[in-house]
């Protein structure tokens, strides 16, 4: 049997990035002493507009996010989320699991700097912290700004 039978059907979230000329995807993760967890992954395309098209298609909403994440089968907008010291080539969306979450909350950032858009993903039983997020992700958009 070959090694392409026993893998199954294909994954259909694949088809979103498909003909979208997505050229490198990194990922990243760490666990904290307190239990914090911290997921970083990045999609980097061939242009900054077609970028910027995904970004706005499939990963920015209003007042939520258009897409679940496992653990947080909801989300709302993150009002809270500092925009002050946002570089100026970055632009982020940040949402937040709201209560009463599963047994971890889930809060998360789509961010998008030029060719490429991060997600950034912190979960913690009990709770994810706000400052440590707004840390997490303002020093991920110094990176990419």
């Amino acid at each position: 049997m070959s090694l392409l039978c026993m893998r199954g059907p294909p994954d259909p979230r694949s088809a979103l990035f498909r003909g979208r000329g997505l050229r490198h995807i990194a990922a990243h993760g760490w666990t904290t002493p307190d239990g914090t967890r911290t997921r970083i992954h990045l999609l980097q395309f061939d242009t900054g507009l077609v970028a910027g098209e995904v970004q706005q298609e499939e990963f920015a909403g209003y007042d939520h996010a258009p897409r679940t994440l496992r653990g947080a089968p909801s989300t709302e907008l993150d009002g809270q989320f500092p925009d002050s010291w946002q570089p100026p080539d970055v632009t982020h969306y940040a949402y937040g699991e709201p209560r009463p979450y599963g047994a971890e909350q889930v809060r998360q950032a789509y961010l998008l700097a030029g060719d490429v858009i991060g997600l950034v993903v912190q979960s913690r039983k009990g709770g994810a912290r706000a400052a440590s997020f707004q840390q997490t992700v303002a020093l991920q958009e110094e990176l990419l700004g």
